[in-house]
């Protein structure tokens, strides 16, 4: 699959072109229909991080170097979800890859109308079977997540940043380079029409030197430029979700602990009145629990009973989510960074082998000059 047009424009909006291979179905998505997907994924899919999308807030209109940022991410967040072991099996998925505008409009409409999932027994998992056993080093690793996640966010941050200055002073020494080749180039026709065979020949070089120097800078610049700074937006994007998903496993066990307290003073004071008919017990002989303080908690308010432990399944499944889509996510990211990494070296290879045969080649032409002091003189008179 693959995002062969980073925008197709239209009328009164913009569209990216995918093409899914080996079947060539080609089907063009807008950037609403990339945000409805998400969104519906994120919410048919609890405790999962969906892949990230750009922000609308990255620029308005159809500017060509915007397009190509959003085609960038759009492709980052396809690969990955067509990567994910849950998320690549869903119906949804296959449709918005394979169906024509309209089609694909139904599509949505007809699953945004299905209920959100909210017990455990609802939630889709990779296993088949929700984890919601939660032991003391569960509760440790969420603790320490959520602690991280908010500091691994902001050096992505700071790492894009530092990115960005990288390729700006790589674009700036490209462009000084260049400059300074061309007034060498202007040296050397000075010393031609002064006779000074040497120093024309001399900066000739060396115009021709700065000038190589300064297109491979430029070479390292759009490397810089065209992958790293989206490349850290994403995985921040990322950081972002799992700091989200950390935050609504707190929530969910702070309403559990909340709730659970409140559930038991009020069966500590049913129990202390005695009055039988506020325990709403069905089917079970209450003299024999008036005496017996346990049994008698474990069958009273059946239903506030059950919807407690709904509430601690559903945290115990959070709980679980955030530890596997943490290492999940990790381990990915090893992988991603691993590839856009070994690209970078066989870059900086071939340009330093360049680099080279440029100085050596310069090196050879000093040393074919004979600038001798009779040459130096000749100039002068």
């Amino acid at each position: 699959m693959l995002i062969v047009d980073s925008g197709m424009f239209r009328k009164q909006f913009v569209a990216y072109v995918i093409v899914t291979k080996p079947m060539d179905v080609t089907v063009e998505r807008r950037y609403s229909d990339f945000f409805a997907l998400r969104q519906e994924l994120v919410r048919i899919y609890p405790g999962f991080v969906v892949p990230p999308i750009p922000s609308k807030k990255m620029g308005k209109g159809r500017d060509h170097a915007l397009l190509q940022k959003r085609r960038i991410i759009f492709q980052q967040f396809l690969n990955d979800t067509l990567e994910h072991p849950l998320l690549r099996r869903s119906e949804l998925i296959t449709q918005f890859l394979s169906l024509p505008d309209a089609e694909w409009a139904k599509t949505m409409k007809l699953f945004s109308k299905r209920p959100t999932p909210k017990e455990v027994s609802e939630f889709s998992t990779v296993e088949g079977k929700a984890k919601v056993e939660v032991t003391g080093a569960t509760e440790t690793y969420c603790q320490q997540v959520a602690a991280l996640a908010g500091k691994i966010k902001e050096e992505y941050r700071i790492l894009k940043r530092y990115n960005k200055i990288i390729a700006h002073n790589f674009g700036v020494l490209a462009e000084s380079m260049v400059r300074a080749g061309d007034s060498c180039q202007r040296l050397s026709l000075l010393y031609s029409e002064l006779e000074g065979k040497n120093q024309a020949r001399l900066f000739g070089c060396m115009g021709e030197l700065h000038t190589k120097l300064g297109n491979t800078y430029k070479a390292f610049k759009e490397s810089f430029e065209k992958t790293f700074p989206y490349l850290y937006q994403y995985l921040k994007k990322e950081a972002v979700a799992i700091e989200e998903l950390a935050n609504i496993k707190k929530a969910a066990g702070v309403a559990v602990n909340n709730n659970e307290k409140k559930l038991w003073k009020k069966k500590e004071e049913l129990f202390l009145r005695k009055d039988v008919l506020k325990w709403k017990i069905v089917n079970v002989d209450v003299n024999g629990l008036l005496n017996d303080k346990p049994l008698a908690f474990a069958e009273m308010l059946p239903e506030e009973t059950r919807e407690a432990e709904r509430e601690r399944a559903v945290h115990g499944y959070y709980a679980n989510k955030v530890e596997e889509e943490f290492k999940r996510i990790t381990h990915k990211n090893e992988m991603l960074l691993k590839d856009y990494y070994e690209n970078l070296p066989s870059l900086f290879i071939l340009k330093e082998i360049e680099l080279q045969k440029l100085w050596t080649g310069f090196f050879n032409n000093l040393k074919n000059l004979k600038l001798t002091e009779e040459n130096m003189n000749s100039v002068k008179h």
